[in-house]
């Protein structure tokens, strides 16, 4: 191997350390999810990092990155352009000695020769791919917070309070009635109501082909057999497809604590915050005994492919359109099965339901609306 082609290589790994070396400060940001306006350590001549951000859209890492390969471009040909004056003076004050004749032509030589392989594996990398420059394959991907609403969070335990069944649909059925009985002692909340069936009849759903119930969501064996129908539609449709279990048959305790939690967290808020969340007590969360999941035949679902969320689960991103083909998909599904989904929201399915605000594939509307 002659010393030139040996330069060019130690030059070559140099460069790849260096831009290494030169992204280390900026792993901070690997744990942020959002990059606004960073201050870097290591600032980069020429590199204003926030506006090459917003110009290209790029991250932080990577548009740091290539701004530190753009800047060592830079600095191979002022020391290509160094090497050449050297070079070229060796070259005029040799004085007739051909050992420094020489000395100077290889000196320009390759120093042009390393211009030449810089600059042309750049436009290379360009012509076949810009990103290749641009070293998108650094960007750090955000992942996007599954926030889910109170109705998921809260305990389904099938157990009872040791209260009474009420007669009628509901527990409560304003504000104040539910604030008062939110104030009593859980031993005093009522057990049951007309609309709901009791923990002996709904049992928990068994995973089976493309369905998997990480809860251990309980329903009626009658819509467990529906969701285990859908789960091999699901399969049938995309061999990567699952359909997740969320919530199912919740006991009366279990509606009671959501709309006292909503209340609580409105009464903490205050304002017009108070008034907002509020409203949601009847709407958002059903009236305690008035929901459908009271009567074992309604489920939260969520479909996902390979792990991956293709349906929302939150009231906070539900119109968000990313969700839009992964809800019609699921509404087919679920159609198929025999569920019907309310209309509102993009999880919740019931199987033999006659509520109002219900819909079928292929007429669910998104965003989700009455």
């Amino acid at each position: 191997m002659n010393s030139s082609r040996r330069r060019l290589i130690i030059s070559a790994g140099a460069i790849a350390v260096a831009v290494f070396l030169a992204a280390v400060p900026f792993l901070a940001f690997a744990d942020t999810p959002a990059f606004v306006a960073p201050k870097l350590q290591i600032p980069i001549p020429g590199l204003d990092l926030a506006a090459e951000m917003q110009k290209t859209g790029g991250d932080a890492i990577s548009t740091y990155i290539a701004g530190v390969y753009r800047f060592l471009l830079a600095i191979i040909g002022v020391v290509a352009g160094v090497m050449i004056m050297i070079g070229g003076f060796t070259y005029l004050t040799a004085g007739g000695d051909k050992s420094k004749v020489d000395e100077g032509k290889r000196r320009v030589y390759d120093a042009i020769a390393g211009l030449v392989l810089a600059f042309s594996s750049y436009l290379l990398l360009y012509i076949i791919n810009p990103n290749l420059v641009q070293f998108s394959a650094f960007k750090i991907i955000s992942i996007t917070p599954e926030t889910f609403t109170a109705e998921q969070s809260v305990s389904e335990d099938v157990s009872n309070t040791g209260g009474t069944a009420v007669t009628g649909t509901y527990a409560c059925h304003t504000v104040d009635d539910c604030r008062a009985l939110c104030g009593k002692s859980k031993s005093d909340w009522p057990t049951s109501t007309d609309a709901m069936v009791g923990p002996s009849n709904v049992s928990v759903v068994l995973p089976s082909s493309g369905l998997t119930n990480p809860k251990g969501v309980s329903l009626l064996p009658k819509v467990s057999a529906a969701l285990a129908q859908a789960g091999s539609i699901a399969v049938g449709k995309d061999s990567s497809y699952n359909l997740v279990l969320y919530s199912g048959y919740r006991p009366l305790a279990t509606q009671i604590q959501l709309v006292c939690d909503k209340i609580s967290a409105a009464d903490a808020a205050g304002g017009d915050q108070k008034t907002k969340l509020l409203g949601q007590v009847g709407t958002s969360v059903a009236w305690p005994g008035g929901s459908n999941h009271g009567a074992g035949i309604a489920v939260d679902i969520q479909l996902q492919k390979g792990g991956q969320a293709l349906t929302s689960m939150s009231y906070s991103d539900q119109t968000d359109p990313k969700w839009k083909d992964g809800s019609k998909i699921l509404d087919d599904i679920m159609t198929q099965a025999g569920f019907r989904r309310y209309a509102k929201e993009l999880w919740h399915y019931e199987f033999g339901s006659t509520s109002g605000c219900r819909c079928t594939y292929p007429n669910c509307p998104f965003p989700p609306s009455c």
